[in-house]
C-alpha cells in the first residue's frame, strides 16, 4: 500500500509543478530568463518525472499489474500510459528546443502541462484503483 501512496504523492507534486509551468507560460513575455527557466523545468521533469517516477511505474508497477492484476501488457491502459510517457518526453524535448523563442516556449509549456494533467488523471482514475 505504501507504494501506491508514494505514487499518489508524486502525482500531486507533478500536478503542482505543471501548474507552475502554466503560470510561467502566462508570464513568459515579461521574462528575460526564459531559457534558464525552461532549463529548470526540463531538468525537473527529466530527473524526477521521467528518470524516477516513470521508471518506477514501468519497472515495478506495470509488471506487477500484468503478473498479479490481470492487466494486459500489450494493449489497454498500460499501453496507453507507456505511450503517454513517450509523448511527454517528446514534448519536453520540444520545450527545450523552443527555449529561445518565448511564444513557442509558452505554447509548448502549456501543452506539456495539459498532457501531464491528463496523464496523471488516467493513472489516478484507472490504473491506481485497479492496482489497489
Amino acid at each position: 500500500m505504501r507504494l501506491f501512496d508514494e505514487f499518489a504523492e508524486e502525482h500531486e507534486l507533478v500536478d503542482r509543478v505543471a501548474g507552475s509551468l502554466v503560470r510561467f507560460a502566462s508570464q513568459i513575455e515579461d521574462r528575460e530568463s526564459v531559457r534558464s527557466d525552461v532549463a529548470d523545468f526540463v531538468r525537473f521533469f527529466r530527473v524526477f518525472v521521467t528518470g524516477y517516477h516513470h521508471e518506477r511505474e514501468e519497472e515495478i508497477l506495470f509488471p506487477a499489474l500484468i503478473e498479479h492484476g490481470e492487466v494486459p501488457g500489450g494493449r489497454g491502459p498500460l499501453m496507453v500510459l507507456e505511450a503517454d510517457h513517450v509523448h511527454g518526453a517528446s514534448l519536453l524535448d520540444d520545450l527545450e528546443a523552443g527555449a529561445d523563442y518565448p511564444e513557442r516556449a509558452a505554447m509548448l509549456a502549456r501543452s506539456l502541462a495539459h498532457h501531464l494533467w491528463e496523464h496523471v488523471d488516467k493513472e489516478e482514475s484507472v490504473l491506481l484503483p485497479e492496482a489497489r
